[in-house]
């Protein structure tokens, strides 16, 4: 597939967007449709005039993600066709491959870690990299203050409250505005970076490349699950990104008996029923919690 013709599809898919959606979305989209289109060059395929969609399905067999996030995948590759539909590139819309998009409701269910496990993944976060003080910035603002992973790496010196302690900025996700309190660790750590280990640089953004970029990609999810799988926690089949992090704060708090709408506007949620969800996440810390039944004799 030539450069031009690849970039002429993207480019039909992304104004098919509107211009409304945040740009870590925009991101998530454009990865799911750039890994069908590199599928597709492999394949020695050029356009999509008299498409095989069966080649839509050997695509969806070769990945080796969660089935929600196949999910998301199957999401956007149907919205990708739909958009050449409608531009006429293509006679096969997007529900003509995918009529029903099947979920596993059980990977809704989110992935949590206690704090032990929590400490040595912090203990081995990678100490010879570039800039080990920045990732472990990075880390511990998931891991302490539940901030999303869009929030973090785009997070401006304006949003730092340094007199009242406190991380403000509306989120890239929702658009709405959240409030954390930033633990002092968390500021001593900031503070060592901006003055000793960030790029001079006028731009806003707090944590840049070594080049002094701003982030594109999620080089978050990198450093989190390689130090997951560094720390030899037993993972299992749960996520060990930071997202799970972000869920496994809500799991602390509860612990903890912070009362639903404090954790709510903690991670930002539009509503309580999103942090809900961590109320079912550790069954087994409920059935210790829980009170032996008393033994009733039938008179």
């Amino acid at each position: 597939m030539q450069p031009a013709q690849r970039q002429k599809y993207r480019q039909v898919f992304l104004e098919s967007l509107g211009p409304n959606l945040s740009k870590s979305t925009l991101q998530l989209k454009m990865y799911a449709v750039d890994g069908f289109l590199s599928y597709l060059d492999s394949r020695g395929i050029e356009d999509f005039k008299k498409f095989n969609i069966v080649i839509v399905y050997d695509y969806i067999l070769t990945l080796k993600y969660s089935s929600s996030t196949v999910c998301l995948i199957k999401f956007n590759i149907r919205m990708f066709f739909d958009s050449l539909y409608n531009a006429r590139m293509t006679d096969t819309y997007g529900r003509k491959i995918f009529p029903v998009i099947h979920s596993n409701k059980r990977d809704r269910i989110p992935s949590f870690y206690n704090d032990v496990e929590i400490q040595q993944m912090l203990l081995s976060l990678e100490s010879r990299s570039t800039n080990p003080l920045k990732r472990k910035c990075m880390v511990l603002i998931a891991t302490l203050m539940g901030l999303r992973v869009s929030d973090i790496l785009n997070l401006k010196l304006s949003e730092i409250k340094w007199d009242k302690n406190l991380i403000e900025l509306p989120q890239r996700k929702t658009g709405n505005t959240v409030s954390v309190p930033m633990p002092e660790n968390i500021k001593l750590l900031l503070i060592d970076y901006l003055k000793n280990k960030r790029p001079k640089t006028e731009s806003e953004h707090v944590f840049l490349k070594e080049t002094g970029e701003e982030y594109t990609s999620n080089i978050l999810y990198n450093i989190v699950s390689k130090a997951f799988k560094k720390s030899n926690v037993e993972i299992g089949f749960r996520k060990h990104g930071p997202h799970a992090l972000r869920h496994s704060l809500a799991t602390r708090l509860l612990k903890d008996n912070t009362p639903i709408h404090v954790i709510t506007g903690i991670l930002g949620h539009k509503n309580m029923n999103s942090t809900k969800q961590y109320l079912s996440i550790n069954i087994g810390e409920l059935r210790a919690l829980s009170l032996e039944v008393p033994e009733y004799e039938n008179n």
